[in-house]
């Protein structure tokens, strides 16, 4: 559904907000964490408070795709512009993924050096307070992007919750360092790295998904057909294609109805259906219903074959045929045409004078589209 720009306007402050906030906290803790890092001899701390300053980057790249993808649609993105958040999520990924490979390789060299030193204790008290406040920060954002259904959001919260997880594991190779085993220290450092990269992957996993355009779970699919179920004059469905655009679904489906309806009804079909789609189902913002008036996957439209004459060419047809000498052509009242199984149905309106008459036409049997004329009179 369609946001008005008050709503957008407050969606993308609220959103903004949670990533000042965030930024602020990070700015904080990377620079205890570097300091104590460093007087208190902690690869591990030291990596976490690195990663904390690499948050930065992620935040301004979450305010900056949370901008665009709220902007309207426009003639060059007549889609809208979500898709700006999936590159979003993307290049987080992606940086976690490259960030996790530079701790790993920093850590192995660290337990391969003879001179490995015992951390001190204030940098347990930084990795505590680190794990508290990233905690916080991380359930705060998450309900913001719940809340706005920002995919970018949502990346940028679980990157908060790594390094909540990535402390916990510092103040576990803090311990152990200070029991003797100074090699857990640097040890935490790559498994906090080994964590980072898993949140990367997954983050770049399924934003990949997206762009290419990969169809949401069978159960989306399933409550989509539970509707169109819910309308008797929809005899069929078909070629029904969903996709996703940041935090939204496009859909696209093909909807069998009575062959001989008019194109109204079958329109105001469609209308319910779409509108029974947008308001019930949250994700889709976007519906294109075609109207069919019988199963047509078997057309090939790259065949002549699934090409029939339209209403302008058979009424030039009827005329040029025509050789009922007691009335003109233009008494015919009206001419409906249907289309079935790659032929045409002719339904003619005549003068109830001409029912007499038996020759009207003369030479359609050589048009092989044709299925048949069927007659009906008028006062």
């Amino acid at each position: 559904m369609g946001s008005t720009v008050q709503d957008k306007t407050e969606i993308i402050k609220a959103q903004h907000k949670a990533t000042i906030i965030g930024a602020v906290v990070n700015i904080v803790l990377s620079i205890f964490k570097i300091f104590f890092g460093i007087v208190s001899h902690s690869q591990a701390l030291l990596i976490d408070g690195i990663h904390s300053l690499s948050d930065l980057i992620t935040d301004a790249l979450v305010i900056v795709t949370t901008k665009l993808a709220n902007d309207e649609p426009d003639s060059k993105h007549p889609y809208g512009h979500q898709r700006f958040e999936t590159l979003g999520s993307l290049a987080i990924g992606t940086f976690l993924i490259a960030l996790a490979g530079a701790i790993i390789y920093s850590g192995f060299e660290k337990i391969l050096s003879p001179n490995l030193q015992t951390p001190g204790w204030a940098a347990i008290v930084v990795a505590i307070l680190s794990i508290a406040s990233k905690e916080w920060v991380y359930h705060y954002t998450m309900a913001i992007a719940t809340e706005t259904k920002s995919q970018v959001l949502k990346a940028n919260a679980w990157h908060h919750r790594t390094d909540s997880l990535s402390s916990i594991v510092v103040v576990i190779g803090l311990i152990g360092s200070y029991a003797g085993l100074n090699w857990l220290d640097p040890l935490a450092a790559i498994i906090v790295a080994v964590m980072i990269g898993k949140v990367g992957f997954d983050l770049v996993w399924g934003n990949l998904a997206e762009l290419v355009d990969t169809a949401p779970p069978q159960d989306f699919i399933d409550n989509i057909t539970k509707i169109i179920d819910q309308f008797p004059e929809i005899k069929g469905t078909h070629r029904l294609r969903c996709r996703k655009s940041g935090a939204n679904i496009l859909l696209d489906l093909h909807i069998q109805v009575e062959p001989y309806i008019s194109v109204s009804e079958g329109h105001q079909i469609g209308d319910n259906l779409t509108h029974r789609l947008l308001t019930e189902i949250e994700e889709i913002n976007d519906v294109t219903v075609h109207i069919d008036p019988e199963e047509d996957d078997f057309k090939n439209l790259y065949s002549n074959d699934a090409v029939l004459p339209l209403r302008s060419e058979i009424t030039s047809i009827l005329k040029d045929t025509w050789v009922c000498n007691e009335f003109n052509f233009g008494d015919i009242k009206r001419i409906n045409i249907h289309y079935s199984h790659n032929k045409v149905l002719i339904e003619l309106l005549l003068p109830k004078e001409l029912l007499t008459s038996k020759d009207m036409f003369k030479g359609l049997e050589k048009y092989d589209w044709l299925s048949s004329i069927e007659i009906s009179y008028y006062n």
